[in-house]
């Protein structure tokens, strides 16, 4: 009987292959990815609160129930609406903004709603877009000062 000069056969089978340890990583690294995906994903759906209104919802629409939309005194007239959200400086703003006597414009959007009702244009105006006034013709003959800022 000749013996193998490397060792036995079975020996030889431990030895890791080159492609073995790459795999072995990228397996490791995407089982990680997926865990801290799945645990992001189960954090933010268990922070949902859900409220079931099935309750509140008439299966069927009463007898006196109307469907005629409600009247338009302005039917077949364009409008200009503008809206405007407020920024009270309450505690919990305080220690985000500052501290302010009274309210501010936060939000300005002019919306525009066509005539026939089928379409509607809204431009927001930003808060933080204050633009230099510089001195005008007042209507009663005298100029107005420049200005700077608006507060």
């Amino acid at each position: 009987m000749t013996q193998d000069p490397v060792g036995p056969r079975h020996a030889r089978t431990l030895r890791p292959s080159v492609a073995r340890v790459p795999a072995l990583v990228l397996t490791g690294v995407l089982t990680l990815l997926a865990s801290g995906a799945a645990a992001v994903y189960l954090d933010l759906r268990g922070q949902i609160d859900v409220s079931d209104v099935s309750g509140l919802v008439l299966a069927t629409p009463r007898a006196d129930a109307t469907t005629a939309a409600p009247g338009d005194p302005f039917a077949g007239d364009a409008m200009n609406v503008l809206v405007m959200g407020t920024d009270l400086r309450d505690a919990e703003n305080v220690a985000l903004a500052g501290e302010a006597e009274g309210m501010r414009s936060d939000t300005t959007m002019l919306v525009h709603v066509a005539g026939d009702r089928t379409w509607a244009e809204v431009v927001s105006i930003p808060r933080d877009s204050l633009v230099e006034l510089p001195e005008c013709a007042l209507p009663g003959g005298g100029r107005s000062k420049p200005r700077t800022t608006l507060f």
